[in-house]
């Protein structure tokens, strides 16, 4: 008698299991789930752009409390900084001359104080490129308000290597209203009358330094220097 003999397979010769099959559908529905659109959330907040915290942190800017000063209050500041002339309020005019950083602070500040910089203020020139920029340059409107300008020949001379210094006072003025007027500036403008030797003045804000008696002074005049030296 015959006998059949059963052939059984291992497992693992059989490509596809129900184990793997099983894993198969599921990866199908994942990947179905992915490729579908998502309805947009019904949550208004889901939806929201973030605010940057960058951009909800900038504040306005809170307002000056200088500013908030009552006007006469403010003017009272503003001429202890810069007290009328007769009590020693000089600007020196130099390389480098700025405003004073009070009045570059805001537009407002500039506006208050800008008149009673100019009309309070002596104007000393320690050198001519400073001087002859400052002038050329100045606005009229500030210009007519300055009560002295000084041009310090006397520390030109020291500081000049040089320098011829008899009659150095005068030689140096003429080469400053010479350069002033190369660049387009009236000398008149600043109250001055110049006589037929382009030196003589009289009654005008410009006034030069000289040895006098006593020590430095100034005048209007400076073609009258060795009169006043006499005297």
């Amino acid at each position: 008698m015959s006998s059949v003999e059963t052939i059984t397979a291992p497992t693992q010769a059989w490509p596809w299991t129900i184990g793997s099959m099983n894993w198969l559908a599921n990866r199908k529905r994942e990947h179905e789930l992915a490729s579908t659109p998502k309805e947009p959330s019904s949550r208004p907040e889901e939806n929201a752009t973030p605010v940057s915290g960058t951009a909800s942190s900038i504040k306005p800017p809170s307002p000056s409390k200088f500013l908030s000063l009552p006007p006469e209050l403010r003017n009272e500041i503003y001429t202890a900084l810069f007290p009328p002339s007769s009590e020693g309020s000089v600007q020196r005019i130099k390389p480098g001359y700025e405003l004073p950083g009070l009045l570059l602070s805001c537009k407002q500040i500039h506006a208050e104080c800008m008149g009673l910089y100019y009309s309070n203020s002596i104007f000393r020139c320690l050198d001519e490129d400073s001087a002859v920029s400052w002038l050329s340059n100045l606005p009229r409107k500030w210009l007519d308000m300055i009560e002295e300008v000084r041009y310090d020949t006397r520390w030109i001379i020291f500081m000049t290597p040089f320098i011829p210094v008899p009659g150095a006072e005068c030689w140096l003025f003429q080469s400053l209203v010479k350069r002033l007027s190369e660049r387009g500036f009236d000398i008149n403008q600043l109250g001055t009358r110049i006589g037929p030797d382009g030196v003589e003045l009289g009654d005008g804000k410009l006034k030069v330094s000289f040895y006098g008696s006593g020590g430095v002074k100034w005048t209007d005049k400076p073609g009258l220097i060795d009169t006043v030296r006499g005297a």
